[in-house]
């Protein structure tokens, strides 16, 4: 009996043991599935705050594989695309684009491959609204679980950036050539630096190459 009734004993305090266990474990659990819950709420935040920044600029979104394959974007409006998804998704930008602008797209990716970040490249396309331009920032990136090379694409729609600097250019054109016909030049004279300049009509009237570096006094003496 005394046997017996120790092997009860042992069993229950093995039984409270194991309660204790189990216990100490779901609280552990409990505190990893609320930070867990924590960590997912930031997640969804820091997402929706990114996609948010996305939709109030005029920027779209592609990842490209190794062979310049689109296999997802991001646009906050479709009409901002020059295709439907349907129509580039899973294909390259040789198959959906232009070659001149494939051409300036793949010369754009081989400089992210190996310097891992390019910016700055344009390029133009015909779309029903018009003449439209883009800009290229473009970002390596590696999945680990493949060692794959992808990349981020960033197209950003300057096409009022342009507009106003072929409207500056033509401006300046039109100026240029009233100067022209009128003999008529202009100069600026900055007070801060004592930095004289003068327009291209005026180095012309004076019969002075424009690349030539006249101190403030020379150019004084014309007058």
């Amino acid at each position: 009996m005394n046997n017996s009734t120790k092997s009860e004993e042992q069993l229950s305090m093995e039984l409270q043991e194991l309660q204790r266990s189990y216990s100490a474990l779901l609280a552990h659990s409990e505190n990893q599935i609320a930070e867990l819950t924590k960590t997912v709420e930031s997640l969804q935040k820091s997402n929706e705050h990114f996609k948010a920044t996305l939709n109030a600029l005029p920027i779209i979104m592609f990842e490209l594989d190794s062979v310049g394959r689109i296999f997802d974007f991001y646009a906050p409006h479709h009409e901002m695309l020059f295709v439907q998804p349907e129509m580039f998704l899973g294909k390259t930008i040789y198959e959906t684009l232009p070659p001149d602008t494939w051409l300036i797209i793949e010369k754009a990716i081989d400089e992210a491959k190996i310097t891992g970040l390019h910016k700055g490249s344009c390029y133009s396309l015909i779309t029903p609204d018009g003449l439209k331009w883009y800009e290229l920032a473009i970002s390596r990136k590696i999945e680990h679980s493949s060692e794959e090379l992808k990349y981020i694409v960033l197209v950003s729609d300057i096409t009022k950036r342009k507009q106003a600097e072929n409207e500056s250019e033509r401006t300046q054109k039109l100026l240029e050539d009233s100067q022209r016909i009128g003999k008529i030049g202009g100069w600026e004279f900055n007070i801060d630096t004592s930095e004289l300049k003068w327009t291209k009509e005026m180095y012309n009237i004076h019969e002075v190459d424009s690349t030539f570096n006249l101190t403030v006094d020379q150019r004084i003496n014309f007058y």
